[in-house]
């Protein structure tokens, strides 16, 4: 999380975090927690309240298919850890990958999401797909452009038949967050 003068950014892995980063650290910055979720979603509030008591609070969400996608190419880049629950399923092959979260892990996605988005009564989320640049601006004031540190061109498509099996899994995310166009 990233706190300036009248906001807070609350950092979801693989939304963007990394661009937006860029820009808020640029700015001045008040006070950083690294957000996980394993720290609980009384622990961010009452950080959150302490630092910064007024102000904007906003986050970014992507389909989750692009969101499993990105988490793969990732970690095709650094490596699957072994210590970490998600990367015992990776897979060469991104498709196979997203196959195994969807049957061993239903619902990954929302509920990380739900982790990250629901310890606050006043969190913005913001769909990722709509572009950050406007939703800094907006919310912080800053206007720098953010970089765009990955890239998705480097990703092969997921299979249509796995659409079906994310749309399940996530049902959650893609109602909460109004994802109702395809991939």
């Amino acid at each position: 999380m990233l706190i300036g003068d009248g906001w807070a950014f609350i950092h979801i892995p693989k939304c963007g975090g990394t661009s937006v980063r860029a820009v808020l650290e640029g700015a001045e910055v008040a006070d950083m927690m690294p957000m996980y979720p394993r720290n609980t979603a009384r622990h961010r509030f009452h950080w959150l309240s302490k630092n910064r008591p007024e102000g904007k609070v906003f986050c970014f969400v992507r389909h989750p298919a692009t969101w499993l996608r990105s988490y793969w190419l990732h970690r095709m880049r650094l490596g699957w850890l072994q210590d970490r629950y998600l990367d015992k399923l990776g897979s060469r092959n991104m498709n196979e990958f997203i196959r195994r979260v969807c049957i061993h892990e239903p619902g990954y996605v929302s509920e990380m999401y739900k982790a990250y988005t629901s310890a606050f009564d006043r969190v913005d989320v913001y769909r990722m797909e709509y572009g950050i640049d406007k939703v800094i601006r907006d919310t912080t004031g800053i206007k720098t452009p953010a970089p765009h540190e990955n890239s998705g061109g480097e990703l092969p498509p997921i299979d249509r038949s796995l659409l079906g099996l994310i749309a399940a899994c996530e049902a959650w995310s893609l109602e909460r967050f109004g994802y109702k166009e395809k991939i």
